[in-house]
């Protein structure tokens, strides 16, 4: 098969929920960023784009077709937009890579785009046709519709986080250590300036001191974080659970976008690739577990590409929530003798923030460059996906 590589990537800084991004219109900044990263490389012209995005009410039509338009690309360009959930933006990448696989494309660019702070509200289904004829009515959020419940078993995602913690006995201590440890690490990343080459700086205008502000680094971050922080909220979900707000990922609003082409395209344009891609993997399991999809994807990316412990530099999954990630954390050192020191090194999701879809196009990038800033050779990317999924990419140089 031939050889796929990922050219580069390019993000915007990961923003609060109703934070500077909350009125802006995602397209306008996305097609920033797109333009941004196409101009870096000297491309003028893909053969199709592929965008994840998972709360796409009240965007328009397929989003990811305004974004190429605006961002000036040729209106013969094909766009199209994906969701599966939380792992949409690292499907997106899949097809991608098997687009360029299958011969049908040469280079292709793909991600994730999210705008939580802008999802509307639904109205009741009933009022299109029958209208409100007495009382009151319910509107329900889309966020949490759409993203935050499992439908068939109407079990909101925090409930599967606290499965697990019963399940593999993580305890609330271990949960708030691990939040604290993302954001120690995630604090140390952004000071020495590793994330300065994969985040796009976003001008946004202040209204309330009418300047225009410019964003270089993520949002979330806490730098006043403790553990007497971490250990005095409540639990969300449950009473006398172990998950809380500061021990599970947050909602954010983001973009980020990569390029991959053929080994062939790369030769031409005379680059050095971040990585080349070997191969990705989904399962499913039991929707009430569903974090614990991204151990049984990077199991299944073991597997198939026939890795040893020994062989894997760096690891990077998704943090939905502490407990799902030290489940996660748990089975690939008890099956695979795996050593938590190679996974999230600079933090993830809990610290980072984690706009659904953009989530694993932004892991795939910091995975990419990580192996060749390192000058290493192997990792895997996962996430877990809402509703009983797991999704997972090889990469190597």
């Amino acid at each position: 098969m031939k050889k796929i590589a990922i050219i580069d990537g390019l993000r915007a800084p990961i923003t609060k929920f109703g934070g500077a991004l909350k009125g802006i219109n995602i397209v306008d900044i996305s097609a920033d960023i797109m333009k941004a990263l196409l101009e870096k490389n000297n491309i003028d012209k893909v053969d199709e784009v592929i965008i994840g995005n998972v709360i796409s009410a009240g965007l328009g039509q397929n989003i990811a077709r305004q974004i190429a338009l605006k961002a000036d690309l040729d209106e013969l360009i094909p766009a199209f937009t994906v969701n599966k959930v939380c792992g949409s933006g690292l499907k997106s990448l899949e097809l991608a890579f098997n687009s360029i696989a299958l011969g049908n494309s040469e280079i292709v660019l793909a991600g994730g785009v999210e705008d939580l702070s802008n999802a509307p509200y639904l109205m009741p289904r009933a009022i299109r046709f029958d209208g409100l004829k007495f009382g009151d009515f319910k509107i329900e959020d889309s966020i949490y519709k759409d993203a935050l419940v499992d439908t068939p078993s109407s079990t909101v995602m925090g409930l599967t986080a606290e499965n697990l913690a019963e399940m593999y006995e993580i305890t609330r201590e271990m949960q708030d250590q691990f939040a604290y440890n993302s954001h120690m690490k995630a604090i140390s990343a952004r000071d020495s300036g590793y994330f300065d080459d994969e985040i796009y700086p976003l001008s946004v205008f202040d209204k309330k001191t009418k300047l225009k502000n410019v964003i270089r680094s993520d949002e979330e971050i806490r730098d006043n974080l403790s553990l007497e922080k971490l250990s005095s909220l409540k639990p969300v979900f449950k009473e006398e659970g172990t998950v809380t707000a500061g021990n599970s990922s947050s909602l954010n609003d983001g973009a980020c976008f990569l390029i991959l082409a053929s080994e062939d395209f790369v030769r031409k344009m005379g680059v050095e690739p971040l990585a080349y891609i070997g191969g990705f993997k989904s399962v499913g399991l039991n929707p009430l577990y569903m974090g614990f999809g991204a151990y049984l994807a990077i199991e299944e990316i073991i597997k198939k590409f026939s890795l040893t412990p020994s062989e894997i530099d760096f690891i990077e999954t998704n943090e939905a929530f502490a407990a799902q990630s030290l489940s996660v954390l748990k089975a690939l050192h008890q099956k695979f003798g795996i050593n938590n020191s190679i996974v999230n090194v600079n933090g993830g999701a809990i610290a980072l923030g984690h706009p659904f879809s953009v989530s694993g196009a932004r892991i795939l990038l910091t995975l990419a460059r990580l192996i060749r800033v390192n000058h290493k050779s192997k990792g895997i990317a996962s996430l877990c996906i809402g509703g009983g999924q797991g999704i997972a990419a090889f990469l190597y140089r």
